[in-house]
């Protein structure tokens, strides 16, 4: 009896320690931050939350799950100068809406593969590409007329700085 409940005991101390090894994240369509009079706002869309809700007339907030990042949006180089190290801060995406050709200006880190990953609203790639970046600006464009009009995300993976990946994602409305 002894045995069994020594057998069970660890195999519980196990299955709880290998459940807590694994790290909370979420799926969002977007999220931003924001410095709005000297405060640093967090949000993200699209995230699945089951624990609590406060309404106003003016705006919901629900708990979640936001992933820690850096505490701005420009960090010093070596040399003391301000460089952007959020994507979002780097990427332009115009004209959005758009009916055909959407252009997209990323200024990289780093030079790299940037991958672009078009979704439909139900979660379909409907268009995949790989660019070549360079260090510095570069302007690409996507050619949209095959689609249909209706709402898409683009998904912008693109090296950052100590070779991690940084990923984005955008609204995109097609029209026509």
């Amino acid at each position: 009896m002894k045995k069994l409940k020594l057998t069970l005991a660890l195999s519980a101390a196990l299955l709880f320690g290998a459940a807590s090894m694994h790290a909370q994240s979420s799926l969002n369509v977007t999220g931003n931050s924001a410095k709005i009079n000297g405060m640093t706002f967090d949000y993200s869309i699209g995230e699945m939350t089951l624990v609590s809700t406060e309404r106003t007339s003016n705006f919901i907030i629900t708990q979640g799950l936001l992933q820690p990042g850096n505490t701005g949006s420009q960090a010093p180089d070596a040399d003391g100068n301000n460089i952007l190290n959020d994507l979002s801060d780097r990427v332009r995406l115009y004209p959005n809406p758009t009916d055909n050709l959407l252009f997209v200006e990323l200024q990289a880190l780093v030079s790299g593969e940037c991958n672009y990953e078009l979704f439909d609203a139900t979660g379909k790639v409907v268009l995949s590409r790989k660019e070549t970046q360079q260090e510095g600006i570069n302007k690409f464009q996507l050619e949209l007329n095959a689609l249909a009009a209706g709402t898409y995300y683009l998904v912008l993976t693109s090296p950052g700085q100590e070779n991690q990946l940084q990923k984005y994602s955008f609204k995109i409305q097609k029209v026509k």
